[in-house]
């Protein structure tokens, strides 16, 4: 098998959060290294792209003709919603991850990608690999410092005052029309979560939220079933939670199967500081 994949095979290697746990636990008990590279190439240009439902199977073209020099047969690609991508490099080190994917910030220009590269410790899940990736990423492409949440939830009833509780991050850099959407979309979310999710006892919600002067970019995972955006109605999984998104977002979608729900808000002018 060629270790690099043609363009028409490229959607064969992209899986969800499942597989990915699989390659770290099959990783980890085999003692041999995983790499993940964290990619995240930034707002999309007005007419370029337009999800109805998430990134269905394929990276977004800008990204998908570099990485197709990248990624092995034996790699794995986790969409991550947007730009945001996840790639999974079993048996490689993390020196070897950094210097394959140096070649697609290249490509893509200066300052057009973040990009960053980690390795699981003993007992990481996959959302801590990934978690871990993107924290080795540079702040944002442009070098201006982000105001960023990462929370990470019991699924309990609990679950949706706590995100509420931790919004207050943002309410002295949004209008109040602005923190009262996000505060609305996040609480519907977290609960859709929380009811959809895991019934396992340890399970949990990831909320992430990363505010620039220009957008404000979240998303929600659980450890449920997932479901079909498609299909989904008021009365169905996630109904009401996503209709509110998809009426309040610039954008918004799905990946891995319907358990990590993504949106964007366009920001007004910042409220100044007093």
């Amino acid at each position: 098998m060629p270790d690099n994949l043609p363009p028409s095979r490229l959607t064969d290697r992209v899986t969800g959060l499942r597989a990915l746990q699989r390659a770290v636990d099959e990783c980890a008990s085999a003692g041999t290294q995983l790499t993940a590279v964290f990619l995240d190439g930034g707002t999309v240009a007005q007419g370029t792209w337009t999800p109805t439902a998430g990134n269905g199977t394929w990276p977004l073209p800008r990204l998908a003709e570099p990485l197709v020099r990248q990624v092995r047969a034996g790699d794995l690609i986790v969409l991550l919603g947007g730009e945001t991508l996840l790639c999974a490099l079993p048996g490689m080190e993390i020196a070897d991850g950094r210097r394959r994917f140096a070649g697609v910030a290249e490509r893509l220009g200066g300052g057009a990608l973040r990009l960053g590269v980690a390795g699981p410790v003993d007992g990481d899940s996959a959302l801590d690999l990934a978690a871990n990736a993107e924290a080795d990423a540079p702040e944002s492409a442009d070098g201006a410092s982000p105001v960023r949440l990462s929370l990470r939830l019991p699924a309990d009833m609990r679950a949706a005052r706590r995100a509420r509780v931790a919004l207050r991050l943002f309410e002295d850099e949004l209008s109040p029309d602005e923190f009262a959407v996000l505060a609305l979309v996040v609480t519907e979310l977290v609960t859709n979560g929380v009811r959809h999710g895991s019934s396992r006892e340890a399970a949990t919600v990831l909320l992430d939220l990363v505010m620039s002067e220009q957008e404000l970019r979240g998303s929600v995972v659980d450890q449920g079933a997932g479901f079909e955006p498609a299909t989904a109605s008021s009365d169905g999984p996630g109904g009401l939670g996503l209709m509110i998104v998809h009426r309040s977002s610039r954008r918004w979608g799905t990946a891995d199967a319907g358990r990590r729900v993504w949106f964007e808000f366009g920001r007004t002018a910042a409220v100044p500081a007093e």
